[in-house]
């Protein structure tokens, strides 16, 4: 492996989203960011809802990473998650109208509370979603919103 970098992969049960060499990682962890370089002391940390910003010498990209773990090694990242999402496979029409509806059932409270802890969950996973996605230091166009990724997003009836 060349000086100056590590391997990165971002597992997801669908698909390995990335797996290649990169300079540097900044992970949200669910104690707060984290910088990860190339020699890292091995660790493991768990992650929050939020962005996953991955560096090369010339670019920098971001994904949305919905929880899951983080193995850092002196040479490698393994990310395993439920969901990792690029910015540009993000919709944000589709995401404000998953808020509002989620919003509004659990103001409503007509769930029981298996249900509404389900959807407690989920506005928490559109919120982080948005969050990244409306983030002032990206440019505006980074996120497509002609996007043909399917993001699982119920319509509303």
């Amino acid at each position: 492996m060349a000086s100056g970098v590590f391997r990165l992969r971002v597992i997801t049960p669908k698909e390995v989203k990335i797996d290649e060499d990169v300079n540097m990682l900044v992970v949200h962890s669910a104690l707060g960011d984290m910088g990860v370089l190339p020699g890292h002391d091995d660790y493991t940390v768990l992650l929050g809802f939020g962005p996953l910003r991955i560096f090369n010498v010339a670019e920098e990209r971001h994904m949305v990473v919905l929880g899951g773990t983080a193995e850092i090694k002196r040479d490698s990242v393994t990310i395993v998650t439920k969901e990792a999402r690029w910015l540009h496979e993000i919709r944000r029409s589709d995401i404000e109208r998953e808020l509002f509806i989620l919003e509004q059932k659990i103001q409503s409270n007509e769930e029981d509370y298996p249900e509404l802890s389900r959807d407690e969950v989920l506005l928490e996973r559109a919120q982080a979603m948005m969050r990244v996605a409306s983030d002032p230091a990206l440019p505006k166009d980074y996120y497509s919103e002609r996007a043909s990724a399917d993001l699982g997003l119920s319509k509303p009836s």
